[in-house]
């Protein structure tokens, strides 16, 4: 498989380093040039920028392509997509400021023209995991909305400054860390993860400004499908 990761902060970094244990080609661009050298070191191919990640990647993308022209172009790749089978999910966290209300809703005009399907979790990743436990009731709404960052003594006693959702996320498992996630802590807790989503934010059109998460519709989806 070829990757394109543009950004190497502590959890794209690890899944860049995942995916070249596992032996796939990862292209990879970030602003400083720490994290690349590591890569590179275990075979990561560096993009001087954007434009070059995506040449690197050999591939040929540009607006109209990704406005009206998406099922050609996954042609184009040699994929084995099919239109009356496959569906295109689009899996994103909000981070706050991270994106203007324009950029988001060009995002979701997009999706809609190409009939993708957009995911979006609100304020991080780690509130999705939060949602696999029943603690998640008992968080701080407004203080997760905010998600600002603080000095947190861990298990070593050593400070670390994380977000107030990883703060309370390892409250619940004392040993998460961002750039090395034990999926095994959650995955047996899915069906609670879609059930407590439901007490939070589900419209896409309103996420943008508000706790929760739509995840849980994707994965209830397949497990319809599954059991279908």
């Amino acid at each position: 498989m070829e990757i394109g990761f543009i950004g190497l902060g502590r959890m794209g970094k690890n899944m860049v380093l995942r995916l070249l244990k596992d032996e796939h080609r990862v292209v990879v661009w970030n602003r400083s040039p720490e994290p690349v050298e590591e890569v590179k070191k275990k075979g990561a191919i560096q993009a001087e920028d954007i434009e070059e990640l995506v040449i690197k990647l050999n591939i040929f993308l540009n607006e109209e392509i990704f406005q009206n022209q998406l099922e050609p172009f996954i042609k184009l790749q040699f994929s084995t997509y099919d239109p009356e089978l496959d569906e295109v999910c689009l899996i994103v966290d909000r981070d706050k400021n991270s994106f203007s209300k324009e950029q988001f809703e060009e995002l979701k005009k997009n999706c809609r023209l190409n009939n993708f399907k957009l995911y979006l979790t609100n304020p991080c990743f780690e509130f999705w995991l939060l949602l696999h436990f029943d603690e998640v009731i008992e968080v701080d709404r407004i203080k997760l909305f905010e998600n600002k960052k603080s000095k947190y003594k861990n298990n070593e006693g050593i400070f670390e400054e994380i977000t107030y959702a990883e703060v309370f996320l390892r409250s619940i498992i004392p040993e998460y860390r961002k750039n090395d996630i034990n999926f095994n802590l959650t995955k047996e807790n899915l069906q609670l993860a879609i059930y407590n989503s439901k007490k939070f934010e589900t419209d896409i059109n309103k996420l943008k400004d508000s706790v929760g998460s739509n995840l849980g519709m994707l994965f209830e989806e397949l497990i319809n499908r599954k059991n279908s």
